[in-house]
């Protein structure tokens, strides 16, 4: 997000771009206690992705493993990014960006002390589709999230299809406010290949309720 122009993620959406699977983001300007100015909210337009610089993630046949995942941010800070990368093992995991808020009263971000995390897991069972999976367009059961955090799933191609297909829905919290963490799911079943969705994590009440309440919050990194 515009973090110089103090912006942060209020929203998510998930999708395919020039062959390249993305987050798109909408932003809000910071307001005090954690709020946001949601009469400013913007969609971030996404550039031209070219699929062969080694700074974009391309889903290529011999690594679709994608690890679902939700991560939060640390304390007293609030998601100002997001995207992929892969870890050790090739399989193709998300990182966020957070920014340390300095004062809750006037929502001043600390720009500069913004970073990426990522998080690791131990090894777990790697859910893979059998042979019979329905695309889920053909799928007669609503599909429902099916993975553990940290779990990671291998993409099949079935026929011209390769699935688990994405759900491009926006996800917006109701009301609108900054995030404090993000991620990716999986919504299917054992038959129904399914579709990957992203994730908002909204903050606690423990932010928000102080409004009239001068606190101060600060972030060691």
């Amino acid at each position: 997000s515009d973090i110089a122009n103090g912006k942060v993620i209020v929203g998510l959406q998930l999708l395919a771009k020039d062959g390249v699977l993305t987050f798109k983001i909408l932003e809000a300007p910071l307001l005090p206690h954690f709020h946001v100015n949601a009469s400013e909210k913007k969609w971030k337009e996404l550039e031209y992705i070219r699929s062969s610089p080694d700074n974009k993630t391309v889903v290529e046949p011999h690594h679709w493993k994608l690890m679902m995942k939700e991560l939060t941010v640390p304390e007293n800070t609030v998601l100002t990014g997001i995207g992929f990368r892969y870890d050790g093992k090739n399989q193709l995991d998300i990182q966020l960006k957070y920014t340390p808020v300095l004062n809750a009263s006037t929502g001043e971000l600390d720009v500069l002390a913004s970073g990426w995390m990522t998080e690791r897991h131990d090894a777990q069972r790697t859910k893979e589709f059998d042979k019979n999976v329905q695309i889920p367009t053909s799928c007669e059961v609503n599909s429902f999230p099916d993975m553990m955090n940290g779990q990671c799933l291998l993409m099949k191609k079935v026929s011209n299809d390769i699935i688990p297909f994405i759900e491009t829905q926006e996800v917006v919290p109701e009301p609108m406010m900054a995030l404090s963490g993000a991620g990716i799911t999986h919504k299917g079943h054992d038959n129904c290949g399914g579709y990957l969705a992203p994730v908002a994590l909204t903050l606690s009440d423990y932010y928000t309720r102080s409004v009239g309440h001068e606190r101060e919050f600060t972030l060691n990194i």
